[in-house]
């Protein structure tokens, strides 16, 4: 077994309704969700479903180059969300 965490797809659903719920309580207007690619767009979509958002973009970070950690680099120009209110959840 390799040293990656990989969740079960009820795990990952089960996650996204944990999130969104936590999203719903602080009674905030959202209006986009940023995913991160390669393994979180997946989940952002869920969650932009459950919470109605419609505008859905994704960023790529890369801390690895193999199995070696690497420091963090952003791939993506995050600009277009300079005006956005954007809140990180977990």
């Amino acid at each position: 077994m390799c040293g990656y965490l990989v969740p079960s797809w009820e795990e990952i659903f089960n996650g996204t309704l944990s999130i969104s719920q936590k999203i719903r309580k602080k009674k905030e207007d959202f209006q986009v969700i940023v995913a991160i690619a390669r393994g979180g767009w997946i989940p952002a979509r869920i969650i932009s479903d459950l919470l109605g958002i419609t505008r859905l973009i994704s960023i790529q970070v890369e801390s690895y180059k193999g199995e070696e950690r690497h420091s963090i680099n952003m791939l993506d120009d995050v600009t277009i969300l300079d005006d956005k209110k954007i809140n990180s959840c977990w």
